[in-house]
């Protein structure tokens, strides 16, 4: 996966951890802050949100952070650098 030089594994398997979250709904969708790290094997709330910043930064993800744990945050997958981060993988 060659996005950009910053992005490592941790960055593949926090935005893989979104997609499994997304289940194939365009647009909008919430999410859960734990379930994510949990699915993505992120330990650290540290890692977490930086490496939530940097996809939003590279351009593959919109997330807007909730400050209310009932309602959660809200993430849109950015379709053309998906597509192209879907191709680099060889996933069609």
């Amino acid at each position: 996966m060659i996005v950009e030089k910053r992005t490592g594994p941790v960055h593949l398997c926090v935005y893989l951890a979104l997609l499994q979250c997304s289940q194939g709904r365009e647009g909008w969708f919430t999410i859960d802050r734990e379930e994510v790290m949990r699915l993505a094997k992120v330990s650290g709330l540290t890692t977490y949100y930086k490496v939530m910043r940097e996809l939003v930064e590279m351009g593959l993800v919109e997330y807007w952070a909730s400050r209310n744990w009932k309602r959660g945050s809200r993430v849109r997958i950015c379709d053309s650098k998906a597509t192209q981060l879907k191709i680099q993988m060889g996933v069609t």
